[in-house]
């Protein structure tokens, strides 16, 4: 329910008005997926939301992606963040913790407030309407992802902590 997929559906509803060829890919596994086949059944969206379950690498598919999209209601520091960072994806995620740690609203994503379908359709359909904002925000991704998120970073900003 943290994830709050459902939100994502909605949005993703609200985007393919607009991008009819979007196919949205939620990967994951859990109990609220009958819920969601539901939800997606419901708005006519079989052949655009995809949930092809628990996936053990998600590199492929993230690759793949033209952007990747958070759409929790709450997270610690979500890891998933970072990898769509290394992956040099645009990003679209809710304000949850970690999530400005990760994106920079306006450089390589954008930041929008939790429970807010308008703010994340609007801001998943700003990014696929603009290829040059797509690249651009990809590649800052990945240079926040090379300057704050390697293995040494992460040890040398812990170790600081540590010794502080």
């Amino acid at each position: 329910d943290q994830k709050n997929h459902e939100l994502l559906i909605r949005s993703a509803a609200d985007v393919i008005k607009e991008h009819s060829e979007t196919v949205f890919v939620i990967l994951g596994e859990g109990f609220l997926r009958e819920k969601l086949q539901s939800l997606i059944s419901e708005l006519n969206l079989g052949k655009n939301i995809l949930l092809p379950g628990f996936v053990e690498d998600v590199r492929p598919a993230m690759i793949a992606a033209d952007l990747f999209v958070l759409s929790s209601r709450n997270e610690g520091m979500a890891r998933v963040l970072i990898e769509a960072l290394a992956c040099g994806k645009a990003v679209v995620t809710t304000d949850v913790s970690g999530s400005r740690t990760c994106v920079l609203d306006g450089e390589n994503g954008f930041v929008g407030p939790s429970e807010d379908q308008q703010a994340l359709s609007e801001a998943i359909g700003s990014v696929l309407n603009d290829a040059a904002l797509k690249t651009s925000m990809g590649r800052r991704s990945r240079e926040l992802a090379e300057a704050n998120f390697t293995t040494e970073s992460m040890l040398m900003k812990s170790a600081e902590v540590l010794m502080a």
